[in-house]
């Protein structure tokens, strides 16, 4: 599936991030251009919200160990925002691994 603009009217936003080849790890995350500075890894920063392949979840140099499970070659992690809802999701084979709204990172275990 293409990356796509799912509702730009909408503000909803998605599209597959697809890790073809991981080396030693991959990360996805989301983050908001506002005070981001390209220079410094998404996950030590207020503004960025990382998902790691060896299974952490990262915001602001906070890192969650054990987070979601491991994933590495050919997997389609599928990233879902909805800006109306503050609210990014991200997905892989079709379960939620990572949910951030208003303001709180929800555990994968708590998810529905």
């Amino acid at each position: 599936m293409p990356n796509y603009v799912y509702d730009e009217s909408a503000c909803v936003f998605e599209w597959d991030v697809i890790i073809e080849k991981s080396c030693r790890s991959a990360a996805v995350g989301v983050c908001a251009s506002k005070n981001f500075n390209y220079e410094t890894l998404a996950g030590n920063q207020t503004t960025g919200w990382v998902l790691g392949s060896i299974g952490y979840c990262c915001n602001f140099g906070n890192y969650i160990e054990n987070y979601c499970p491991l994933f590495g070659d050919g997997t389609k992690i599928t990233v879902h925002l909805d800006m109306n809802k503050e609210l990014a999701l991200l997905q892989s084979m079709e379960k939620n691994i990572w949910k951030y709204q208003h303001g709180i990172i929800y555990h994968q275990s708590s998810i529905q």
